[in-house]
């Protein structure tokens, strides 16, 4: 199940399901704070403030499916469009979702 990492507890010894940071899709086994991979609208920096430094998961822009910083767009939801210079994702209809384009 993404954003869900199977291990050990340690205190028990019983196999578990533990949640990885919010925004993994993936973790590692030995620290649920390092994320392997993103969940759609987030994206992976690298937390050099933590030991070990890890690579964590940040929200997007609003409405940013896909994106590499928290301050530029690649790819919007559905409904959305792209604005020309890449920063942010508007609606495709206008105020009254009379039209679409």
């Amino acid at each position: 199940m993404d954003g869900y990492v199977y291990l050990v507890n340690s205190k028990t010894g019983v196999n578990e399901c533990v949640q990885c940071s919010a925004g993994c899709a993936s973790c590692n086994t030995d620290n649920t704070n390092n994320c392997v991979g993103c969940v759609k609208g987030f994206y992976s920096k690298l937390d050099d403030t933590q030991s070990p430094a890890a690579n964590q998961c940040y929200p997007c822009l609003k409405n940013c499916k896909t994106c590499s910083s928290s301050t530029s767009c690649s790819k919007c939801f559905r409904g959305y469009k792209l604005t020309s210079d890449g920063l942010r994702c508007v609606s495709k209809c206008d105020k009254d979702c009379n039209t679409c384009v």
